[in-house]
């Protein structure tokens, strides 16, 4: 099956400059990074405390009173949290990120109390479990003393003082097949957050911040979801050769003038002629670039032959195949993703 890989060429960024590479901006469209092939039914279960300080969140701040580091002009003391706020915001900003794909149906996880887990399938497609495996906070005192020139010439001793609270987040959660109960994807999040204010009761709630570093980390949520963008570069290979070809030139004025048919013309004429390798794996990218991945992935493949039988008797030639296999397997991976793209439009 042949896969026309489409991508959006942005702009150009500029020419080289001897040793810097130009490079083309691009489009590229991803499936979701969850394999949510089939799945019309999603419901977000309530996230479970695995955290030391949720069951109670008075003990530690209780019994751990101030610490000092350093030189003593900076105090703190650790405080339990309470993680209900922050569980159930977890939950919210789920099943927000589903409801807003326009794609799957959530289900209320209330439906599911009492039903056994392997009866899932009855309801959902795919479930969502997850924990809260860390929190802590920190508020620190903080004192500095600087000498402030006055309008006599004198000096006077100014103190300044603040309070800070320091916030670290971690949570875990799986997309689960209801139907078999496999994990289609595992996800680690981790986020920190720090306020400051001049009197510790005027700091934001540590509550709070976890409900914002929630937030934070749960914005692209919609990439686990669903067929989604990014802008990602395509560097293309300078011309090393000692003997250098003057038509590898005119190919850059025409990338530069966005001409990209006509530069891939000469990179093939010149990779049929010499072998350069930079004509051959410029080639290969600007046929990608042009909308065509079977036939790039086939030449930069037929370029990675060539090159590692060369790297067996030269230095530059292995150099030279550490990129383009790197690149080869970028490639691969892409051919995967627009198979399983094609998936998802039949929907």
């Amino acid at each position: 099956m042949k896969i026309i890989y489409k991508i959006l060429i942005l702009f150009f960024l500029g020419f080289t400059f001897s040793s810097c590479a130009t490079t083309i901006k691009v489009s590229v469209e991803h499936p979701p990074i969850a394999d949510m092939r089939g799945v019309k039914k999603v419901a977000v279960i309530p996230f479970e405390d695995f955290t030391k300080t949720g069951y109670d969140p008075m003990i530690i701040s209780n019994i751990l009173g101030f610490l000092f580091w350093g030189d003593r002009s900076s105090v703190s003391h650790h405080e339990g949290v309470g993680t209900k706020l922050i569980r159930k915001a977890i939950v919210e900003e789920m099943s927000s990120a589903i409801i807003n794909t326009g794609v799957y149906a959530l289900i209320d996880s209330e439906s599911l109390v009492g039903v056994d887990t392997q009866d899932y399938y009855k309801f959902v497609d795919v479930f969502i479990v997850g924990e809260l495996s860390n929190i802590e906070s920190t508020v620190n005192t903080h004192e500095t003393t600087t000498n402030e020139k006055q309008s006599d010439g004198s000096y006077k001793k100014v103190t300044t003082r603040y309070d800070s609270r320091d916030v670290r987040l971690d949570f875990n959660y799986r997309f689960i097949r209801a139907k078999n109960r496999e994990i289609l994807y595992t996800v680690k999040k981790s986020g920190y957050k720090s306020a400051r204010e001049d009197s510790a009761r005027r700091l934001i709630s540590a509550e709070d911040m976890g409900v914002s570093i929630v937030k934070e980390q749960l914005s692209k949520m919609y990439r686990e979801l669903v067929p989604w963008t990014d802008i990602e570069k395509r560097k293309l290979m300078d011309d090393t050769m000692k003997k250098k070809d003057p038509s590898m030139k005119d190919a850059l004025k025409l990338i530069d003038a966005k001409n990209y048919a006509a530069a891939l013309q000469i990179y093939n004429t010149v990779y049929k002629k010499t072998s350069n390798y930079a004509a051959g794996y410029n080639a290969a990218l600007l046929t990608e670039i042009l909308g065509d991945l079977n036939e790039a992935l086939k030449m930069m493949g037929e370029l990675l032959a060539r090159v590692t039988r060369d790297s067996k008797s030269s230095k530059f030639a292995e150099k030279t195949r550490v990129a383009i296999a790197k690149e080869f397997s970028r490639m691969q991976k892409y051919y995967i993703d627009a198979r399983t793209l094609m998936d998802y439009r039949k929907r």
